[in-house]
Order: C-alpha cells, then structure tokens, then sequence
C-alpha cells in the first residue's frame, strides 16, 4: 500500500518541513516528491535527519522548491517509498511526518 499525501497550493514556492527528531514515532523512511504530477526528488529522511539537524527540537526542512516567475496553481505530492508492515520484528517500519508546508505568493488567489 502506498502511504501519500497531496497538498495543493497557489503560489511561486513551496516549503516542507518534517516534525523534530524528538518527536518522530517511527523511523524516516524514504519519501518521493512530485509537483503537478512530476517526480522532483527521492529523499532519504533518515540521512537527512541526521546530518542536517543537530538540535533534536527544531523541525527539519524536508524539501523546497522556488518555481520563479508568476503565481500559479499547483499540486504537491509526499509519498513513503519503503513502509514495512511490522510483521517481521527485523524489518522496522517507517514513516514520514509533516509539521509544516509554507507557500509564497505574491498576488491573492483569484478564480
């Protein structure tokens, strides 16, 4: 089963950020970003939880993407590559966990 998440947004920027270490339940597994159905980028969580955050209580920028140009609408999509079950003791299941997404826009949505 694939785990995912699609967050639409307007705007010219996008910014993910993982809950901190301290707080995660599971381990970071690998996640897929796709925008407007492209895939953009495989990340490894765990890797980059542990060289990028060095304070286990501030959250963890997971992923950004500054488009330039104008505003427009757009569809960001999370996906968990590896997600054991749990029914093997050996094989640890993973997860992912969102604390924040901010957007950039610099004009109001219009219909």
């Amino acid at each position: 089963m694939k785990r995912r998440v699609e967050i639409p947004f307007y705007g010219r920027a996008v910014y993910v950020y993982g809950p901190p270490q301290a707080q995660l339940e599971k381990l970071p597994g690998h996640i897929q970003i796709s925008l407007n159905g492209l895939v953009m980028e495989t990340i490894d969580l765990e890797t980059k939880y542990r060289e990028a955050n060095d304070e286990p209580w501030n959250r963890q920028l997971m992923y950004s993407w500054e488009g330039g140009g104008g505003d427009a609408g757009h569809t960001l999509e999370i996906s968990l590559l590896d997600d054991a079950t749990g029914f093997w003791p050996w094989f640890p299941i993973r997860g992912f966990g969102l604390d924040s997404v901010v957007y950039t826009s610099l004009e109001p949505r219009r219909p």
